[in-house]
């Protein structure tokens, strides 16, 4: 048996023989869909012959899941689902307490079109016109656009935009009081895996899989719409509310060590691949 732990564009004709002779695969989809800039009907085509020679499918995000099964290139019955485990340095991080009076809002990643940074950026202008101690941070390669720049001039962002090697993710993330997560649009985050092992509280956009991931781990507020307006409004409570903030910074620690945690992952993965192997149709969950 073969487990397929990111789908790639070459790896289609290795699955396609092996599936010839006789070894079951069990694929992964990340993002069922392209996010906005990364459309490419060359790499449409290769991931939907990808999931058509998988035997099953394993998703992130129920989001996912559900967008694979209406694709309807394989039976619903093979998508199976688990989560985005919680990556991180081991250790015991402390329940972290918010800081009216010096609070960080982080973003990290590399900056895409989708990633709503000008929805971030004119939030913490609103927080800041009301007198608030905001300050942001961007971490991650990329070019802002002129309006984000003009934005990040005015609200003071500091963006060191370089690539963040692996070795170094946690302490920039865990300098944040808070991960923000402004998107337009997404299937699941692997950055909150990061907050959750440092205890860092989290603020996103109601869309795709990250409301999901937010409220599974309850570390987190998810704004009421898409407006700055609302994101500001979940960044300022999270600033003033002391004891909401400490509850969703112990909920983090524990949820990495529980519902993300990666032998909860290893778990989803071997009942899926006994649902191939013994042609059981129970999807992971």
């Amino acid at each position: 048996m073969i487990f397929e732990v990111m789908d790639h564009p070459l790896q289609v004709l290795p699955k396609i023989i092996a599936r010839l002779a006789g070894v079951r695969v069990l694929g992964s989809v990340h993002d069922a869909v392209r996010h906005a800039g990364e459309k490419s009907r060359i790499l449409d085509i290769l991931s939907r012959a990808s999931i058509r020679s998988s035997d099953g499918i394993l998703t992130y995000s129920s989001t996912v899941a559900t967008e694979v099964a209406a694709q309807a290139l394989i039976p619903a019955a093979k998508v199976h689902q688990t989560v985005h485990g919680a990556f991180g340095v081991p250790g015991t991080p402390r329940t972290r307490k918010s800081d009216a009076d010096d609070f960080v809002v982080g973003f990290f990643g590399r900056v895409e079109r989708y990633k709503g940074l000008s929805r971030l950026l004119e939030a913490v202008r609103i927080l800041q016109t009301d007198g608030a101690a905001v300050t942001v941070r961007i971490d991650g390669r990329g070019a802002l656009s002129p309006s984000e720049r003009e934005l990040a001039a005015l609200v003071h962002a500091e963006h060191v935009q370089r690539w963040i090697p692996e070795c170094e993710i946690q302490s920039v993330v865990s300098g944040y009081d808070v991960l923000a997560l402004p998107y337009d649009e997404a299937s699941q985050s692997g950055v909150i895996g990061y907050a959750l092992s440092a205890g860092v509280p989290i603020v996103s956009t109601p869309v795709g899989g990250l409301a999901e991931q937010v409220d599974q781990a309850k570390a987190g507020l998810v704004a009421e719409s898409m407006s700055s307006e609302d994101f500001a409004s979940a960044l300022g409570t999270m600033r003033t509310e002391e004891v909401l903030y400490e509850n969703f910074s112990r909920s983090a620690i524990t949820s990495a060590r529980t519902t993300f945690s990666w032998d909860r992952v290893a778990s989803d993965v071997v009942r899926a691949a006994e649902s191939l192997l013994t042609g059981s149709t129970k999807s992971s969950s």
